[in-house]
């Protein structure tokens, strides 16, 4: 794995710790203030383009859940070019 793709995996993982410590602001930190973003949820009408929608949907999202914990990735694919990264992993999630 080269530095490129490794500074863009442990982006993801930070995301997942903040993520899963319910911190909306570290979340949003992950995430471009100065370009323009797409970001993808999980379910087929979760499409959002501002930090904004991301926020209130993360805030949604901790209203209903709590104990939220990642397992160990099962599988990924990374690619990265000096401005753009492609980061999909597959990993268990748990909450109540």
């Amino acid at each position: 794995m080269n530095s490129k793709s490794r500074a863009a995996l442990d982006v993801v993982l930070q995301f997942l710790d903040s993520y899963s410590r319910q911190d909306v602001e570290a979340c949003l930190s992950a995430f471009s203030s100065v370009k323009e973003l797409k970001l993808l949820g999980t379910n087929d009408n979760e499409v959002f383009s501002s930090l904004q929608y991301i926020r209130e949907a993360f805030s949604r999202d901790f209203s209903s859940m709590s104990n939220i914990r990642f397992g160990e990735i099962r599988h990924s694919h990374l690619e990265s070019t000096d401005t753009l990264a492609t980061v999909l992993v597959e990993l268990p999630i748990t909450f109540e």
